[in-house]
């Protein structure tokens, strides 16, 4: 057998025992991905077994109380012992009705005047209340504006929402705006 024949057959050598080591690497990630299902499989199962530990604990503590509570297996012939617990929850909520009043001398006046006309049905940005306010005769400063929108907010009289940067007022189902 000449020289180039012997390489050939190494080079036939290297690549098969490298074919296999692949194969054995891979096979071994394989089972090393097993192990760690298995051990998380485990761990999950010993949860399980914990928590039903504790159920059958306070179950045996409940069924003994129970056991506690009949007459004839805790007490002599002849007593008898009765506990009873009651719960009554009762709700009562009632609505108080605020009255405000406001004339149209002040900032704050002559926004809830326009909200009495139904302005604020639909949700208005500040830049809205100040042109309806104009539109009614009145120069605002929007600064102004601004500070009574948020403290009537703030009394819970307008909703105030924030939405992608924006902040609308808008009357909410609990006000009853009149004139």
């Amino acid at each position: 057998m000449n020289t180039e024949d012997r390489l050939g057959e190494l080079e036939k050598r290297v690549i098969v025992a490298e074919t296999k080591t692949r194969e054995l690497i891979a096979q071994t990630e394989a089972e090393r991905d097993k192990l760690k299902l298995d051990a998380s499989q485990l761990a999950e199962e010993v949860t399980n077994l914990k928590l039903t530990l504790e159920k059958a604990e306070t179950f045996k503590k409940s069924f003994l109380a129970f056991l506690g509570e009949i007459p004839q297996l805790s007490q002599p012939a002849g007593q008898r012992i009765i506990n009873l617990e009651t719960t009554q929850t009762n709700v009562h909520v009632t609505t108080t009705m605020q009255e405000v009043k406001a004339d149209d001398k002040s900032t704050r006046g002559r926004i809830l005047f326009l909200a009495t006309k139904g302005f604020f049905k639909t949700q208005r940005e500040l830049k809205d209340v100040v042109e309806g306010l104009m539109a009614e005769g009145w120069t605002e400063d929007r600064a102004n504006v601004g500070s009574r929108l948020s403290e009537l907010a703030a009394d819970a009289i307008l909703g105030k929402k924030v939405m992608s940067g924006h902040t609308f007022y808008f009357q909410t189902d609990r006000v009853t705006f009149t004139k």
